[in-house]
């Protein structure tokens, strides 16, 4: 249901709507704004005006939504335990230390609590604290629910706050290859507690880690392709010069946006074709090498496929890596319970990465996790 956002102030979590809105029964809803979720239990009230939602200020905060916003509305149908444990990571608006500044907040953690009495927070869940110049990240809650990782804040019932540093961002650049066969259509993964398509659930990861590569210092560089018996690239303009370029930066957020409606604009072009995903790695690997030619950053290949191979070259070969460049490598994600892992294993493997499978949301923090731990080795390696 789309409501119109009301900005309340802190109102220990909760949010109010008008009777009739969403049921009696409803006692926690899911928000969403651009892209953007947060938990929040919820009340009814004669006194919200119809089709409206007065929220929790610190939740306007974490949804970057202004007064009168149209925001998605849904019940949350799962019981959301209260925390005990929750794990933050701090990071300064000013470009403090962060190594400094975690060991000051962890010697006055109970400064935290007007941040987050009250709140539903989910694992990965940022919150702003202006005020102080700070940006926590929750890393982990315990207990926390099993669809949308997620646990209630009281604090007279936290055992224990856990304060850390925020790891700088380190850059990469990314080429993403995404499947759009039939296959690839199945309404089977659970991302933020909905059951997607599989191609929308690779959308969602590599919007995620595009959002994540604007933190970096350095200026990293994108590119994407969808393939089914054919390849097709994504295409931008240099802001400069205007003309067409098969990669980008990425210092906007603009460019996830612009790839949500490549491919929602093209994917059904590609329904009734076999896989032929040979082409696309090879095509990828063309452009990897270009990107840290031009900018020295290690790139990723991240192909994002079924596994079904019924066309086209054999992708195992086409994904091998120059023998001494140390700064490329393809991984693979395994979309959904019936992708065919033993085949995108063999490519990853050929690409010096590595596979995964993703049937949930969890699955999808699982590469992000293995893209940075590759990038980290990299680090510092010339290519």
């Amino acid at each position: 249901m789309e409501l119109k956002l009301l900005q309340g102030r802190n109102q220990q979590g909760m949010s109010f709507t008008s009777p009739g809105c969403l049921g009696g029964n409803v006692k926690t809803v899911i928000i969403r704004s651009e892209g953007r979720l947060v938990l929040s239990d919820v009340r009814h009230s004669d006194r919200v005006p119809a089709n409206s939602i007065v929220v929790d200020a610190r939740i306007a905060d974490a949804l970057l939504a202004r007064e009168g916003t149209a925001v998605l509305v849904e019940a949350a149908d799962e019981d959301i335990p209260v925390c005990e444990e929750i794990s933050l990571s701090v990071s300064s608006h000013t470009g403090l230390d962060s190594e400094k500044v975690a060991s000051a907040v962890s010697k006055r953690v109970t400064d935290l609590k007007p941040y987050v009495e009250g709140l539903i927070l989910r694992s990965g869940q940022e919150l702003r604290a202006d005020d102080l110049r700070l940006t926590f990240r929750v890393k982990s809650v315990t207990p926390m629910s099993t669809t949308h990782r997620a646990a209630r804040v009281l604090w007279k019932r936290l055992n224990r706050v856990e304060i850390e540093a925020t790891r700088e961002a380190e850059c990469y650049n990314l080429c993403c290859v995404f499947e759009m066969t039939s296959t690839v259509h199945r309404s089977d993964i659970s991302m933020d507690g909905r059951m997607v398509t599989e191609w929308q659930a690779a959308l969602q990861t590599a919007s995620d880690l595009l959002n994540d590569l604007m933190s970096c210092e350095a200026v990293a560089l994108f590119s994407a392709m969808m393939f089914s018996s054919s390849v097709e690239t994504f295409k931008t303009y240099d802001p400069d010069s205007g003309q067409e370029s098969e990669f980008c930066t990425v210092d906007t957020p603009d460019v996830a946006k612009m790839l949500s409606l490549w491919m929602s604009n093209r994917e059904k072009d590609h329904r009734g074709s076999p896989a032929s995903p040979g082409l696309a790695i090879e095509r990828a690997l063309g452009l990897a090498y270009d990107m840290t030619r031009k900018n020295g950053l290690p790139t990723v290949v991240l192909l994002f496929a079924s596994g079904a191979y019924s066309a086209g070259p054999n992708p195992v070969k086409l994904a091998t890596v120059d023998p001494g460049q140390e700064r490329i490598a393809v991984f693979t994600v395994g979309l959904g319970s019936s992708a065919d892992m033993d085949l995108l294993d063999a490519i990853a493997e050929s690409g010096r990465g590595s596979g995964i499978r993703v049937s949930t949301d969890v699955d999808a923090e699982a590469v992000e996790r293995a893209v940075h731990d590759w990038v980290h080795r990299r680090t510092g390696i010339v290519g």
